[in-house]
């Protein structure tokens, strides 16, 4: 997929077809949520030529929200604006065939194939 460039084809399916069923079952923030994580986890794959760092404004901390699930912390997921920036500039790669070997194949068996990243809490401007 990211040699065709379909991989954003993918994703823009992928968020038709959640929205569809979270339109039936859904809270009135779920929508939100749904798009921020889906927006947030193709920001966060490493790419090849890819190599500017974002910063993406989320209004739910999702990455926290993930990682508690991860360490079998359950909570709810509240509003909270967040800024994360994503490092891509540490990671950049110029050539299709490392970035297959060191992403694909070897960071797929260790778990690397996102870019480091962090978040910072958004202040309204002129308070601290």
């Amino acid at each position: 997929l990211t040699e065709s460039g379909q991989l954003p084809q993918l994703y823009s399916e992928a968020e038709k077809l959640l929205l569809s069923w979270l339109s039936k079952n859904a809270d009135s923030h779920s929508e939100t949520i749904l798009c921020e994580s889906l927006r947030l986890n193709f920001a966060l794959l490493k790419q090849p030529f890819v190599g500017r760092d974002i910063t993406l404004d989320l209004e739910f901390d999702v990455p926290s929200f993930y990682q508690n699930i991860r360490l079998g912390q359950r909570q709810n997921i509240e509003p909270k604006a967040i800024s994360i920036t994503i490092e891509r500039s540490k990671s950049y790669y110029d050539d299709f065939q490392k970035w297959c070997r060191e992403v694909v194949w070897w960071g797929y068996k260790k778990g690397a194939y996102l870019y480091t990243n962090s978040v910072a809490e958004r202040q309204l401007a002129g308070h601290f």
